[in-house]
């Protein structure tokens, strides 16, 4: 090839490696909505919270810390209003607890606060007990140019539709991890593994597991 050429190639692919990354930003900078609820031993009445894809799972828990404040939900995940003390309790004990008091559980693993959600688009993780199914299933492209015919001005936003905005909430919990320090012995919490880079589904799957090792048949 000649000198021309050679170059030429060279272009040609550093240009593709822009679009490449200039399409992924667009990709970290979309937003998705994540219903949820929390989590006590039962499903509590949580919440949708937006974030953009390049977030950090941190980021989501300290949303859907303010949405506790805001229900006036308490620190162990009830709603507050049933019993003998005032709402004002649960929003108090919201306001105090810090993001490393809680966790984010996804069906039935737990996501370390310092992943980006973008990290599961982008991987394509599975989820160890449907490995049919993505961990999060958002799509993990965008379009280069927008050929809506239909001007922006003219848009309503209440129309628009966001990613995730229609998904089961209770495959999202929101725990506070003092909560299962005292019951990951007991299922469902017995199940639940944390997620590691390094651990291959099947190593995932076989930690459902009782705490005398007997493995759980069902999902």
């Amino acid at each position: 090839m000649t000198k021309a050429s050679l170059a030429a190639e060279a272009a040609e692919r550093e240009r593709l490696r822009i679009e490449f990354m200039r399409v992924q930003e667009q990709v970290r900078d979309s937003e998705i909505a994540i219903p949820f609820v929390f989590y006590d031993g039962s499903n509590l009445p949580g919440g949708m919270v937006k974030v953009k894809k390049g977030e950090h799972i941190w980021l989501f828990l300290e949303r859907c810390r303010k949405v506790g404040a805001a229900m006036g939900v308490n620190s162990e995940g009830s709603v507050e209003g049933g019993g003998t003390r005032p709402p004002s309790v649960g929003k108090k004990s919201w306001a105090r607890i810090g993001v490393d008091d809680l966790m984010l559980v996804k069906r039935d693993i737990i996501i370390p606060h310092h992943y980006e959600f973008y990290y599961f688009i982008a991987n394509k993780v599975a989820d160890p007990n449907q490995p049919e199914k993505l961990l999060f299933d958002y799509s993990g492209t965008t379009s280069v140019s927008d050929n809506s015919e239909e001007p922006s001005l003219l848009r309503n936003p209440k129309n628009e539709r966001i990613e995730g905005q229609d998904d089961d909430a209770t495959y999202t919990k929101v725990v506070d991890r003092r909560w299962y320090e005292k019951n990951k012995h007991i299922y469902p919490a017995s199940l639940w593994r944390e997620y590691k880079s390094d651990k291959n589904l099947e190593e995932l799957r076989q930690g459902r597991k009782d705490t005398q090792g007997n493995t759980f048949f069902f999902s």
